[in-house]
This record gives structure tokens, sequence and C-alpha cells, in this order.
């Protein structure tokens, strides 16, 4: 879900100006500013249509409701934070709070243009047992149950099911 050949704008950026490199050649989008959570909504729902609908579905990765722990990239140099651009370390709290205003838009912008589609995520560590796949996107799913072998596959099925109508 990272994209390239963006505007500037869309980039993350640390203090300097620099944009945030995640991956090799991969720059992290801006997650705080709606147009990007929007665009990538968009992106994910026009690359499915393009696919001819093959898939069923989309998997967010980095679907991280937080941001303020990134303090360095791909290589390890250590990066400050400017989501809002003004040349000052972001604080914590509001970066927290605006990136997951973020995440949060682009699913549920994505899932308003395909409501039936599935949805998985790479979500954070430590992980946690909240899951991006319901038309809320706060829906509670026991993936870790499943893999722990705490609970059969269908359970998990089954709530997916019930949480996405």
């Amino acid at each position: 879900m990272e994209n390239s050949g963006l505007p500037e704008d869309y980039y993350l950026h640390d203090t300097t100006g620099s944009r945030i490199e995640v991956w090799p050649g991969t720059y992290r989008l801006n997650l705080t500013k709606p147009y990007v959570a929007e665009y990538q909504a968009r992106f994910a729902y026009q690359t499915i249509v393009d696919s001819g609908l093959l898939v069923d579905g989309c998997f967010f990765d980095n679907f991280f409701t937080t941001q303020s722990g990134l303090k360095a990239d791909i290589y390890g140099r250590k990066v400050q934070l400017d989501a809002n651009e003004d040349g000052l370390p972001d604080d914590p709290a509001w970066l927290d709070a605006e990136w997951s205003k973020g995440v949060y838009l682009e699913l549920n912008t994505w899932r308003k243009l395909m409501p039936n589609a599935l949805a998985s995520g790479h979500l954070p560590r430590p992980r946690s047992r909240s899951s991006p796949t319901s038309s809320t996107a706060k829906h509670r799913l026991h993936d870790l149950d499943v893999i722990e072998g705490q609970d059969p596959f269908s359970s998990l099925w089954d709530t997916y099911k019930a949480g996405s109508r």
C-alpha cells in the first residue's frame, strides 16, 4: 500500500524535510492528511477493479494505528517525524491520534467502495486482538485464539462474516 510517484506532500517527512524510507525505495505516506488516506483507499479499490475482480479482498500492510514509535528509517538512521510540516518534531500524542484517524479513514473509505470484500492487515507488534476487518474497523476478532489453537477457524470466519454485514 506504499505508493510511489505521488506529489511530495503525500509523503511523511522528518524535521529536515526528508521522506522516511521504510523499505528499500519505499517511503511512508502521511496518513495524518485525510486526502492521502482517501487516495490510498481509492488506490486499493481501483487495483482490485483493474484485476477484473479476480481477488476477493485487500491485505492492508502496516495497519498501524500509531506512528510515534517510528524512530529510524529502514537503514537505522534516526528520524524525527514531522507530519504537520512545521519543521519541529511532532507531539507523539497528536501524531498518534491523527495517524489513527487517517488509518481508519482509509479503511472505512475503502469499505464503502467494497462493502463485501475481505480485508486483513499486518497488525502492529505487540499484536492486538483488534482487527481492521469489519465494516466499522473496530470489530474484535479472535485471530490470536485461532492461531494459538484455542478456537477453530470456523469461529473466526463466522465472527468476520457477522461483523461485515
